[in-house]
């Protein structure tokens, strides 16, 4: 794969920062204008650095930042209710499938089991708090929202998987992006169904964002020795 151009990249951060700004225009057609233009931008970023060569996971990638973007749509759209949340949830729900596909797919000997145990149980600990925190103010979507804690926990340990088995910026870009994922989800949860505060929908967009560069821009890095 050729060497990726950050350049082509400055469209998906100048999206997601006008996007994190947009209240101060007080528009929401800008707002959702932007939105929608976020993961697009990042897929376009991809398809111009990943090369002539096609690899399947690269259809696993793609196919997961379609659902991410899909899931933005739907969150974005104020008075679905619970109907747009739940939708977006399964949306990104299968963004994390497809991501786990991509990182479990790595050919090589699973060696962070070994390596990694105290990682490994930071991860599921930090997920399993985060749903017991928020638990109680579940209501109906106790169910569906337990399921994807445990999916994008799992997406999270997949990324870990990759240790031994991808060069070292590789493994590092995708798991802390994968772990923001994480960081932000958590995030959107706990202002939702626990305690709203100032400043969270910045945390959300801002680790979000990374999060999704940083994971496609390390599955790019894959193949590379550096």
């Amino acid at each position: 794969m050729q060497k990726p151009s950050l350049i082509s990249g400055f469209a998906y951060f100048l999206a997601g920062i006008l996007f994190i700004l947009s209240p101060l225009f007080n528009s929401e057609i800008f707002a959702f204008i932007l939105k929608c233009a976020i993961i697009p931008s990042l897929l376009i970023f991809f398809l111009i650095n990943r090369g002539k060569e096609i690899h399947k996971e690269d259809k696993y990638i793609i196919s997961a930042l379609i659902f991410s973007w899909s899931g933005d749509v739907l969150l974005q759209i104020k008075n679905g209710g619970d109907l747009m949340f739940l939708l977006g949830l399964v949306a990104f729900l299968i963004t994390h499938i497809f991501y786990s596909i991509v990182f479990f797919g790595v050919p090589g000997v699973f060696i962070f089991l070994k390596t990694k145990k105290m990682i490994l149980l930071m991860i599921i600990l930090f997920g399993s708090l985060t749903l017991y925190t928020i638990l109680p103010g579940l209501g109906s979507m106790q169910i569906p929202v337990t399921l994807y804690g445990i999916i994008i926990t799992g997406m999270v340990i997949a990324a870990l998987s990759r240790f031994g088995k991808v060069n070292d910026s590789s493994y590092l870009l995708v798991f802390l992006g994968a772990f923001l994922f994480l960081i932000s989800d958590s995030i959107i949860a706990f202002s939702k169904f626990k305690q709203a505060f100032p400043f969270s929908g910045i945390m959300i967009m801002g680790t979000y964002i990374t999060a999704q560069f940083l994971i496609v821009y390390g599955l790019m890095k894959q193949n590379k020795s550096d």
